[in-house]
């Protein structure tokens, strides 16, 4: 805990390898300042250390103030006059010096033309210590504030440092770094970890030639990869941004350092909550509620130690917490739009996503396997199975899994009654042994009817069981006891040919209500206006192409109705002769659509896709869901942007046993949107989720609220009672703490300015004002 700590305030310390200080050059009596931390690329050993003092216009002296050599560790250690406040911290090339490679795994000489800074801003009542990183994103820093004649003015450094940060989601001058590859990596903060990825992420770009930078050497092609990537900060929409070249680079090598487990061992799978990935929905400028003009209390003047602006930049930290805290709290307001937008989603549920992709494949291949029968007089035929929701022709009985089941024909007159798995485990299920016990299961019964007189019309009945069933040694045994949920329903299917072949598929009628986890119906029943294209594509699967519109009914009362645009798709594996279908194959969900649940609208497009199975064959669901739209209750918009969940690792994770350490699913969630709060203008957010455990998950967020981009992180680990949480604003104030009972220190520009109080929610600034967090 000490070293995520060190982590949020100051970054890396000198450590073992770290060489004794160099003394400063010339005669500098007076208080000394040590300067110490890390350098990396990856780590960065043997190389020399430089500081030279800045002046008021940012000019760099010519000469260094000290220098040193970086230890086996990275780390670097030397002392200054503690009169300097402003400064830069240069990385070079020396005889012998070589940086981690995370990409090959490999040390690397360091070029002799690469050089990493870190420029430093301290406050005239810093500490008498200050640590620091230098790195690749701490050289972004002076690039972007560096003039054409090579100066580095303090204003210009200043929103050089508020830009980083707000791209990274950290301040990299503070976070430690770690080597992705190593050990440690595992047991590193959240910011540390997305760090470490974003360093790895440089070799990975540097690890092969590139049109950009074609050189021969690995590690002149870093160099030149990290000169590149520092000097493409830019701005849009007069928001800090990566030229979109850069960005794209860095996106897909971050990305696929995270899915090398030779280079990352973090436990991330995926790098979630890094706002420069994951662009948020810019802030639309609104008009508050106004309030009581008070009568305005003079600032008293900062006392001698503290500016004003470093005052000011720390209240403005706190005044964004509590007016975004108190709006979201204020007469619950926000609390009750959520949860009513919950009922409407999870309660009245109008029809969605897998219900009717599920559905339009059913039906497809329902009729397309009962006209089969009907065309070829195939009149042995009585039974076929449904897997994955496709019927398929196969002698063998059907597991209570969902989408599975079983079909009996009746020859005369020509029928086909299906019995398919909506929910294989309902309650009042129980096991009186890992082989026996009682399964609780719902059904849904659908029958097809060739209309006489015609080859293309059929007509529908159909309807919902409770089944409940006793099993022994994984067989059932009795009868099982079946129950009807809600009422009979019907309507109308045509279809049209090519040949031989399905081609399209309308459903107009009446179908089955929602079915909730308890086996009770969340709608009495709903109304179906459904097309269906079927395109048969390579490598045995098939493409369904639907639209329509969709209303349900609860209580008698219209509860929601969705309109679905015909470029939603389900592309399903078809079965093979065998009656199996494939797993882990492309199964993909794509449903556009508009349309009303109770108070909520809903606009967006929803997919799921990539479907696997866990490892004991047990479960089987898309591992990847992404949702893309907005939603309005009471007809205002309170979210709009994306979200996306990914599990990571599901075909290794045994849904039959009990979680553990080494048998959970690595879930990542990313939330980038715009998310309205009562009386505040709007916030554009970023959130990156990341499950590191069976009861652990780490969080990146941040917000902007048009004043203030505020940063925070948690990290969770396996036996420790607190979490170590990290807030900080992209003007570089900042505070972390694991427990709310000890006072926590808020620092800015290397000093103290405040002391907060989380128990009794206090805030004491160093000009000795106080002020409620409430």
């Amino acid at each position: 805990m000490a070293l995520a700590l060190a982590g949020c305030g100051g970054g890396g310390g000198g450590g073992a390898g770290a060489p004794a200080p160099n003394p400063p050059v010339g005669d500098a009596p007076g208080p000394q300042r040590t300067v110490q931390g890390t350098a990396a690329k990856g780590l960065i050993k043997g190389a020399r250390i430089s500081v030279y003092a800045l002046d008021a216009q940012g000019v760099r002296a010519g000469t260094a103030l000290a220098t040193a050599t970086t230890g086996n560790d990275g780390t670097y250690k030397l002392q200054i006059a503690a009169s300097v406040q402003n400064f830069v911290i240069e990385v070079s090339a020396a005889p012998g010096a070589v940086m981690a490679d995370e990409a090959s795994g490999a040390d690397l000489a360091l070029p002799d033309g690469m050089k990493l800074r870190s420029v430093v801003t301290l406050a005239s009542n810093a500490g008498a210590t200050y640590e620091g990183t230098i790195s690749p994103l701490t050289e972004m820093v002076a690039r972007t504030a560096e003039t054409v004649d090579g100066k580095l003015p303090p204003q210009a450094v200043a929103q050089a440092k508020t830009s980083v940060r707000t791209l990274l989601g950290f301040d990299p001058e503070t976070v430690k770094p770690v080597n992705s590859n190593s050990a440690s990596a595992a047991t590193a903060s959240e910011d540390e970890k997305n760090q470490s990825l974003a360093l790895a992420a440089i070799s990975k770009m540097g690890s092969a030639a590139s049109v950009d930078c074609a050189q021969s050497n690995a590690g002149e092609r870093i160099a030149c990869v990290v000169t590149k990537l520092a000097a493409s900060v830019t701005a849009k929409d007069g928001q800090p941004a990566l030229e979109e070249s850069r960005l794209t680079q860095f996106r897909d090598a971050i990305q696929k350092v995270a899915e090398d487990k030779t280079i990352n061992r973090t436990g991330k799978d995926k790098v979630v909550g890094m706002p420069v990935l994951t662009p948020a929905t810019l802030p639309v400028p609104t008009t508050p509620t106004p309030t009581t003009p008070t009568t305005p209390v003079p600032t008293p003047p900062a006392p001698v130690g503290a500016s004003a602006t470093q005052l000011q930049a720390v209240k403005a930290l706190f005044a964004s917490l509590r007016n975004n805290l108190r709006a979201l709290d204020e007469g619950d307001a926000f609390r009750a739009t959520a949860n009513a937008i919950k009922t409407d989603l999870a309660d009245t549920v109008a029809p969605l996503g897998d219900d009717v992709g599920g559905t339009a494949t059913f039906v497809s291949s329902a009729v397309e396997y009962l006209n089969t029968i009907r065309a070829s007089n195939n009149w042995y035929r009585t039974y076929a199975r449904v897997l994955g929701n496709v019927v398929s022709n196969s002698p063998v009985s059907y597991s209570i899994k969902n989408g599975e089941g079983g079909c009996d024909i009746v020859l005369s007159p020509l029928s086909m009654t299906c019995t398919v798995v909506q929910n294989n485990y309902l309650p009042g299920s129980y096991a009186t042994s890992f082989t026996a016990g009682t399964r609780v299961y719902a059904t849904r019964v659908f029958k097809i009817v060739p209309k006489a007189g015609s080859t293309n019309d059929y007509s529908y009945t159909a309807y919902l069981e409770k089944n409940t069933a006793r099993y022994e040694g994984f067989t059932i045994v009795g009868d099982t006891v079946k129950e009807a949920i809600g009422s009979v329903v019907s309507g109308d299917i045509t279809i049209a040919r090519d040949g031989a072949n399905l081609t399209q598929l309308a459903v107009k009628g009446r179908m089955t209500g929602r079915l909730n986890a308890g086996g009770t119906l969340d709608s009495d029943y709903e109304d179906w206006t459904l097309n269906v294209d079927r395109k048969d594509e390579a490598s045995g699967t098939a493409l369904y192409s639907f639209g329509g519109e969709l209303g349900a009914v609860k209580a008698g009362q219209p509860a929601g109705k969705v309109e679905i645009d015909n470029t939603s798709f389900l592309r399903a594996v078809l079965p093979a002769s065998t009656g199996k279908v494939g797993v882990n194959a492309t199964n993909e969900l794509q449903v556009t659509l508009r349309g009303s649940m109770g108070n909520t609208m809903v606009s967006g497009t929803l997919r799921a896709w990539e479907g696997k199975q866990d490892k004991s064959k047990t479960t089987y669901v898309p591992t990847r869901l992404s949702f893309a739209g907005s939603l309005k209750h009471l007809d205002a918009t309170v979210f709009s942007g994306n979200v996306a969940l990914t599990r990571n690792g599901y075909a290794n994770y045994d849904a039959s046993a009990a979680a553990s350490a080494t048998n959970f699913v690595a879930d990542t969630l990313e939330i980038g949107g715009s998310l309205a709060v009562p009386n505040r203008p709007t916030l554009s957010l970023t959130v990156g989720a990341s499950r590191t455990g069976p009861d652990t998950t780490d969080i990146s967020a941040q917000y902007r609220d048009g004043t203030s981009v505020i940063n925070a992180s948690v990290t969770t680990k396996a036996g420790e009672r607190h979490p170590l949480v990290k807030v900080s604003s992209a003007e570089g104030v900042a505070f972390s703490f694991t427990s709310t009972s000890v006072p926590v220190k808020v620092t800015k520009d290397g000093a103290v300015t405040a002391e907060l109080d989380l128990a009794k929610g206090i805030i004491t600034y160093i000009d000795g004002n106080t002020e409620s967090l409430q």
